[in-house]
């Protein structure tokens, strides 16, 4: 297929993948890449966000197509009033229902199962996105949506109401979310065209409050990177950007900047691809990760990495105040500092992990420098370069 917007799984174990620019679906049988007999299956161009339901089925829309689903290798019509209906995620809900995030005319409920009674929500209950690009329900039944360039929004099905927090320079820590999860602690997470961001209690938000209040960013190796997918198992939270795909360790909890640990897979380097597709990542029955990428889809049994988690040791190399240098680490013992010239202003600093010799490039380091009231002077978050210079 071209252009992979899609991914599911069978009731045989299949897995599929829909492309765009009208090429339709093909399925991965374990040894093979194929394409189905239906030629219906063979032409649309499949939307992103497609739904493995329990029994094998894999509900999906094509841009110009309905809504379909692929039951035993053939295509099936989901007929609804509007037979036109597009849109980009489905998400099973807790109850059984199914929810539908479409373009530009609101959220679908189908009840119960595929074909049964559809609820529209909309503009009139205040769902204010043009489209819904994801969903995720908390643990209070309540239903989270996003769309990364407008904003986040959120429908209790008990009052049947909704609100909508759009982007909006009155309102700086908004922001707007084109793949989110909720995971197994309430915690929503969101990935964003300018990195991933979380909300820890949920609960303790309703339809009045502000959003903004709630919304912290979670720091990533790639600062500002643009996230597509994101889904969790039982020891990791699985986030695809553009840069990298990175593995949050759920059993280590944030240290005091609130960085998580995160196992970091650079397109290009470690692992092949360009960049990760919007909402085309599952987990299989096996617990296989699969994922869409800029240019085909990858599969991580992650049970088999070996994770780097030793402590990383730095050291200085030099440090230099304007011509003169107090430290370097061929010359002088640790706890050696030459006095500079004090008319001297310009610091340079180089770093080094002598005990990660071969790992160079997997580490990331956060700086500061304070001065002696304890005033920081300079900070630096994320970054692969062992040097600062400060004029």
């Amino acid at each position: 297929v071209s252009g992979l917007h899609s991914i599911g799984e069978d009731a045989k174990g299949n897995i599929w993948f829909g492309g765009y620019n009208h090429s339709g679906w093909c399925f991965w049988d374990e040894t093979t890449l194929r394409r189905p007999i239906d030629p219906e299956l063979r032409k649309y161009k499949i939307m992103p966000g497609a739904l493995s339901l329990p029994n094998g089925d894999i509900i999906f829309t094509g841009e110009e197509s309905k809504i379909g689903y692929i039951r035993n290798g053939r295509y099936n019509t989901l007929y609804i009033d509007d037979r036109k209906t597009t849109g980009f995620y489905f998400n099973s809900l807790a109850n059984g229902d199914i929810a539908f995030g479409s373009a530009s005319k609101g959220l679908y409920i189908f009840e119960n199962k595929l074909g049964g009674k559809i609820n529209i929500t909309h503009k009139n209950k205040g769902l204010l996105l043009d489209n819904i690009l994801t969903i995720a329900e908390d643990k209070d039944h309540r239903i989270w949506m996003g769309r990364g360039t407008q904003g986040i929004a959120l429908y209790d099905r008990f009052r049947d109401t909704a609100k909508t927090w759009l982007i909006d320079q009155k309102f700086p820590g908004r922001v707007g979310a084109s793949s989110m999860i909720i995971d197994t602690k309430n915690a929503l997470w969101m990935g964003t065209f300018h990195g991933l961001y979380k909300i820890d209690q949920l609960k303790n938000i309703d339809l009045d409050s502000e959003i903004s209040d709630f919304i912290i960013e979670v720091p990533l190796p790639y600062p500002g990177d643009q996230i597509g997918s994101i889904k969790e198992n039982l020891k990791y939270i699985f986030v695809g950007g553009k840069k990298a795909l990175y593995i949050l360790d759920k059993s280590q909890a944030r240290d005091s900047e609130g960085r998580y640990r995160i196992y970091t897979l650079t397109f290009g380097t470690e692992i092949l691809g360009d960049g990760a597709e919007q909402n085309a990542m599952i987990l299989d029955k096996k617990g296989i990760l699969w994922f869409g990428v800029q240019n085909g889809a990858l599969s991580i049994d992650v049970d088999q990495y070996l994770f780097d988690t030793t402590q990383v040791m730095s050291s200085f190399k030099t440090i230099i105040i304007g011509r003169d240098t107090v430290f370097n680490i061929e010359q002088d013992s640790v706890n050696t500092l030459r006095k500079p010239d004090p008319s001297y202003r310009s610091l340079n600093i180089e770093w080094t992990t002598p005990y990660n010799e071969y790992q160079q490039d997997n580490v990331f380091y956060s700086v500061s420098i304070a001065s002696s009231v304890n005033d920081t002077i300079f900070h630096l978050s994320n970054t692969r370069s062992t040097t600062i210079s400060i004029p």
